[in-house]
């Protein structure tokens, strides 16, 4: 059985990078971003990372494919984290 961190352990602000580069990591160069985890199993999430985020110009081709994207990972973030501090997600990711 593999160690498990408290869930006081883990904050919001890690929760939400998790969450961030699953769904969408960070930019390497302006326009250029690695695969998120999600893209590699949602064939269109890709298609759609590229109308929320910021091209080599620094424009964003639709904003609100790019508000969207920001409140998904708002409310992926509040739903782990909660889950985690309730209990909920432990019972779940480790029966």
């Amino acid at each position: 059985m593999r160690a498990r961190r408290p869930w006081s352990a883990r904050t919001r602000l890690i929760v939400g990078n998790a969450v961030a580069l699953a769904l969408n990591p960070p930019s390497q160069s302006p326009g250029v971003y690695p695969a998120s985890a999600l893209e590699r199993i949602v064939p269109w999430w890709l298609t759609f990372l590229n109308t929320a985020r910021p091209n080599a110009q620094g424009t964003i081709p639709n904003a609100e494919a790019a508000a969207l994207l920001q409140t998904l990972v708002r409310r992926i973030t509040t739903y782990i984290y909660d889950g985690y501090a309730t209990g909920a997600l432990d019972t779940v990711l480790d029966p």
